[in-house]
């Protein structure tokens, strides 16, 4: 999802600079946060400085207009990932980072944009029904596939290049998921966080970050404090403290009663033991 915003700013790069849309490794990031909630707090191009460029774009009304038709559009195709950036914007406009993991997973971390389906078409995004996934897992498991259809051809990922460099091939700065050793200071040492890394034969060396502002790190410290709940209760197996993260995800919005009844029977649905 970072590479995608990376490839919205090259297409901006495009624009300010009229130039031909560089390849997204030239847009040099400083990322923080955690797993799909990611910010980037200072962005260039050979030497030019994207974020405050962006700033001003972002303080203009018709950089935000009312995407609702473009929703409806894709919900009539099932285009169920398309997104226009409008979320990641906004939070560059309200809270003063960049979001970096896509529109979908940033609205997934804040009540605001889910409060209903008129406000998140509104950004142009539409959920993904769980029906959806049912006929694709399905689709998927009864299809036969040919010989050219098993080609192996690379992706947008960066997997294969990331074994590259561990095995002592190339190097590399991309972001990565590790434990906080310090590259995020505004959370504690040992949570799982993501940041820009170094990847080299034999080694990850994560990159510390720059801090975002405050609202920022008061949104993602409250979700990396929920995570660190759950793997605290599981590990313990305590539902007690299962359930109380669960009551202080940012997108639960129901009583208590019927958060009670929902929690019990998603822990018998999933067999959840310990």
């Amino acid at each position: 999802e970072v590479f995608h915003t990376q490839n919205y700013l090259a297409q901006k790069v495009a624009t300010w600079f009229s130039v031909p849309v560089p390849d997204r490794r030239e847009i040099r990031i400083d990322l923080t946060g955690v797993n799909h909630f990611t910010f980037i707090t200072k962005a260039f191009w050979q030497g030019h400085d994207l974020m405050s460029l962006l700033t001003e774009y972002v303080s203009e009304a018709a950089t935000f207009p009312d995407r609702t038709d473009a929703a409806r559009k894709r919900l009539k195709a099932e285009s169920w990932f398309e997104s226009d950036f409008l979320v990641a914007l906004s939070f560059l406009r309200d809270f003063g980072a960049l979001g970096a993991a896509g529109d979908r997973h940033l609205a997934e971390f804040v009540p605001w944009f889910l409060d209903s389906d008129k406000t998140l078409h509104r950004y142009g995004i539409i959920r993904t029904p769980y029906e959806w996934r049912i006929r694709q897992a399905k689709e998927k498991r009864e299809r036969q596939y040919s010989d050219q259809d098993l080609l192996a051809e690379r992706s947008d990922e960066e997997g294969v290049d990331i074994m590259r460099c561990l095995m002592g091939d190339t190097s590399m700065i991309t972001n990565i998921n590790r434990p906080n050793e310090g590259q995020i200071t505004y959370l504690p040492i040992g949570r799982i966080v993501e940041t820009n890394g170094v990847i080299e034969q034999n080694a990850i060396r994560p990159l510390v970050s720059s801090n975002p502002p405050q609202a920022v790190q008061t949104l993602v410290r409250k979700i990396s404090d929920i995570q660190q709940m759950v793997l605290d209760a599981v590990w313990s197996g305590d539902d007690q403290l299962l359930f109380a993260a669960f009551l202080s995800d940012p997108l639960m919005n129901i009583s208590f009663d019927k958060a009670r009844q929902l929690f019990d029977r998603m822990l018998v649905s999933s067999s959840l033991t310990y």
